[in-house]
């Protein structure tokens, strides 16, 4: 057993050596640069839609005032009258009311009769405007432009 123990310090002296050997490369000094100094305060990040807690909201920006409209003409009171017309005759009770609304608010009246007769020539442009948007609205819809549509073709100019 005297042979192996004797191996053994063999190699320990031989890895001794290596180590010895082995030298460890120096380092060169790195060129000093200079940095830019980081800041240790947080940037914030502004954030979109809301304002820091110790301002005053921004105060909005004044809109130009609207162009006034043109006024209604004769012609586009002609088409009016019609599309009223179809609506009231057409569609009913719901639209006759919404229409009549309109033209209540807008002036001030109240319904004192079941029957009212309205001159749109007595109407102020403004209103008439609100009529105009309201019919607008009326008109595009698929399915009342189908029922006026099935009206018109039954009774044509008759009933205008």
């Amino acid at each position: 057993g005297g042979g192996g123990g004797g191996n053994k310090k063999k190699k320990k002296k031989k890895k001794k050596k290596g180590k010895k050997k082995k030298k460890k490369p120096k380092r060169k000094p790195k060129p000093k640069t200079k940095k830019k100094p980081k800041s240790r305060k947080p940037v914030k990040k502004k954030s979109r839609g809301s304002t820091p807690r110790n301002s005053k909201p921004p105060t909005p920006k004044p809109r130009p005032a609207p162009k006034p409209k043109p006024p209604v003409t004769q012609e586009e009171k002609k088409v009016l009258l019609s599309q009223v017309t179809k609506i009231m005759t057409v569609l009913g009770e719901k639209r006759e009311e919404e229409i009549l609304n309109i033209i209540m608010t807008s002036n001030n009246l109240s319904a004192e009769d079941e029957t009212i007769e309205v001159d749109l020539d007595t109407l102020n442009d403004e209103t008439l405007r609100k009529l105009q948007t309201y019919v607008r609205g009326v008109m595009r819809n698929k399915a009342n432009q189908e029922e006026i549509a099935a009206w018109e073709s039954t009774f044509g100019d008759e009933a205008e």
